[in-house]
């Protein structure tokens, strides 16, 4: 544990890693809000599950390929550069949502979108940290405690979506997911 809370003092991945919580927290939020308007949408499960494929199909297409494409780039500005995108498609999806303009055909396009960014984003998240620790003894935690903040993100944002959406509907939650990736932005 106290390995853990030394991986702390590196204040690069300290930094790094609030920000990244924050904006995973959005993702999440954004993804369970995602879901809730396609099933919304169609009102069937079934349908719902075609759709989160089809959504999530670019992501497994990509992956392999963009694995190896982020190796070529400068990680910061690449990782910077995909964070205004998924901003600015969550920024999107807010005005969408709130004028009741997003249908069917426009979730499914924003939704692979954010697939294929999705792709390059993983493998570039994973890359930067290993830079951000300077101390290699440290190097272990930081991975481990970059696993645990995905999956506690995970169980932290949609019951945030939840009650937003139940709160004022779906629109302010894909505007917080777009002020979420301030923070990482901020933090890089």
């Amino acid at each position: 544990m106290l390995t853990l809370l030394k991986t702390f003092r590196e204040r690069n991945y300290a930094l790094f890693f609030v920000g990244q919580g924050f904006s995973l927290i959005g993702y999440w939020i954004q993804s369970t809000t995602f879901n809730w308007l396609l099933y919304q949408l169609t009102d069937s499960a079934l349908w719902l599950g075609y759709f989160s494929a089809a959504i999530n199909l670019p992501v497994l297409i990509l992956l392999p390929l963009a694995g190896s494409l982020v190796d070529r780039f400068d990680r910061r500005r690449l990782l910077l550069g995909l964070q205004l995108l998924f901003m600015l498609q969550a920024l999107a999806l807010a005005v969408l949502t709130h004028f009741d303009a997003l249908t069917l055909t426009l979730i499914v396009v924003m939704g692979c979108l954010q697939s294929v960014l999705t792709a390059f984003d993983g493998p570039a998240r994973q890359a930067f940290v290993p830079g951000l620790v300077t101390h290699r003894e440290n190097l272990p935690a930081a991975i481990s405690l970059n696993s645990m903040l995905f999956n506690t993100s995970r169980a932290i944002g949609p019951p945030i979506a939840g009650w937003v959406m139940a709160q004022t509907g779906p629109a302010p939650c894909f505007l917080l997911n777009a002020l979420s990736y301030l923070f990482v932005m901020g933090a890089l």
